[in-house]
C-alpha cells in the first residue's frame, strides 16, 4: 500500500513537472510569438452591425490539429472590430492564409477570399458581409469550460492520474506524428516551392526569349522602314534629277535653237549686205563700161588710130598691143580676147561671187 503511494506520489510530480514545463514553454511563446493585428467596419447592405463576431481560422495544409483550427474570435462592437492573430504554427511555416468570417443572428457568412498573415503587421480591413455565402453557427467546441467528474478519493486521484498519463502519452504519440507529418509536409511544400521556382523561371525565360523575338521582330521592321524610306528618297532624287536634266536639256535646245535661229539671221544679213555690196560693185563695173563702150565708139567714129584726147587724159599714141588682149592689125579679136572682155570678165565675177554665197549659206545650215 505504501510502496503504490510513493510510486503514485513520484508518478503525480513528474506529470506535474511535466504539467508546468509544458505551461512555461506557452507562456514564454505566448509572450515572443508575434502578432497580424486586424481592424476594420462591419455591414450588411451598407449599414454598420451593432452585434455579432469575427471569427478567424486557418484551413488545412499547415499540420494544425484539428485540420480547420480557429486563431482569433472577437465580438464586432458599434460596427468596428479589432482582432490581433498570433501565428498559429509557432514559426513552422510560413506564409499562413487566413479565413476570415462574421457571425451574425445565427449565421456564419464566410469571406472568399483568404488573408496572408505576416508578423507585426497592421491591417485595415472592411467588410460588408451582402452577397456572402453563409451557413449555420459552429459549435465552437473547445473554447467552452469542459465539464467531468471531480475525483472523490485516492483510487479514483489515481485512476485520473493514468488517465492523463495515458493523455500524456497519446499526445506525445499525436506530437511525435504531427511532427513528421510536418516534416512531410514541409519537404512536399520545399519540392513545390522548387517546381514552382523552376516554372517560374521557365516562364522567365520564355517572357526574354519572347522579348528577344519582339525586339529583333522590331528592329527589322524598323530596318525595313529605313529601307523603303531611303529607296523612295532614292527615287524622289533620281526623278528630280531628271527633272533637272530635261529642264535643262529644254533650255539647252531653246538657247541652241535661238543661237541658230541669231547665226540665220546674222548670215541672211551678211548675205543681203554682200549681195548689196556685190551689186554695188557690178553697177560700178557697168558704169565703167558703159564709159568704155562709149569712148570706144568715139575713137572708132574719128577713124584715126590711137586715143583722142580726152579732157583731163594725157594722150595715148594707139590702141594698146598686149599678150593676150591685142591682136595684129587687121586681124580680128577671138579666144582669149572674148574672155578678156569687160563684159565677159563682170559676168564671170557676178558668178563666182553668187557661187561662193551658196556655199556659204549651205555650210552654215
Amino acid at each position: 500500500m505504501v510502496r503504490g503511494a510513493a510510486i503514485g506520489f513520484v508518478v503525480s510530480m513528474l506529470l506535474a513537472t511535466i504539467a508546468t514545463w509544458l505551461m512555461l514553454t506557452e507562456a514564454v511563446h505566448a509572450q515572443q510569438a508575434p502578432r497580424h493585428a486586424f481592424s476594420g467596419y462591419v455591414s450588411n447592405f451598407g449599414q454598420p452591425l451593432q452585434d455579432g463576431f469575427v471569427r478567424v481560422t486557418v484551413g488545412p495544409g499547415f499540420g494544425l490539429q484539428p485540420p480547420v483550427q480557429e486563431v482569433a474570435y472577437e465580438a464586432i462592437r458599434q460596427g468596428r472590430y479589432k482582432i490581433a492573430v498570433e501565428d498559429p504554427t509557432r514559426g513552422n511555416y510560413s506564409g499562413v492564409m487566413l479565413k476570415f468570417s462574421v457571425i451574425y443572428q445565427g449565421r456564419e457568412y464566410e469571406r472568399s477570399r483568404d488573408v496572408r498573415w505576416e508578423p507585426g503587421k497592421v491591417t485595415e480591413l472592411n467588410f460588408d458581409i451582402e452577397g456572402w455565402l453563409w451557413h449555420g453557427q459552429p459549435q465552437r467546441v473547445g473554447n467552452q469550460p469542459q465539464q467531468g467528474n471531480q475525483p472523490q478519493n485516492d483510487g479514483g486521484m489515481n485512476a485520473n492520474q493514468e488517465a492523463r498519463m495515458e493523455m500524456e502519452r497519446e499526445r506525445m504519440e499525436m506530437e511525435s506524428e504531427r511532427q513528421r507529418e510536418e516534416d512531410e509536409e514541409r519537404r512536399q511544400m520545399e519540392r513545390d516551392r522548387m517546381e514552382r521556382d523552376q516554372e517560374r523561371q521557365r516562364d522567365r525565360e520564355d517572357r526574354d526569349a519572347e522579348m528577344r523575338q519582339d525586339e529583333q521582330e522590331s528592329r527589322r521592321e524598323m530596318e525595313e522602314d529605313m529601307r523603303r524610306e531611303q529607296m523612295e528618297m532614292e527615287r524622289e532624287r533620281m526623278e528630280r534629277e531628271d527633272e533637272m536634266r530635261e529642264k535643262e536639256g529644254e533650255e539647252r535646245r531653246e538657247m541652241e535653237r535661238d543661237r541658230m535661229e541669231r547665226e540665220e539671221e546674222m548670215r541672211e544679213k551678211e548675205g543681203e549686205e554682200r549681195m548689196e555690196m556685190e551689186r554695188e560693185r557690178m553697177d560700178r563695173e557697168e558704169d565703167m563700161r558703159r564709159e568704155q563702150m562709149e569712148m570706144e565708139r568715139q575713137r572708132m567714129g574719128s577713124g584715126q588710130p590711137g586715143v583722142q584726147r580726152v579732157a583731163g587724159e594725157r594722150p595715148k599714141s594707139g590702141p594698146g598691143r598686149g599678150l593676150f588682149s591685142n591682136s595684129k592689125a587687121g586681124e580680128a579679136t577671138a579666144g582669149i580676147d572674148n574672155i578678156m572682155d569687160p563684159g565677159m570678165l563682170t559676168i564671170i565675177g557676178i558668178a563666182l561671187t553668187v557661187l561662193t554665197t551658196g556655199m556659204t549659206l549651205f555650210k552654215g545650215d
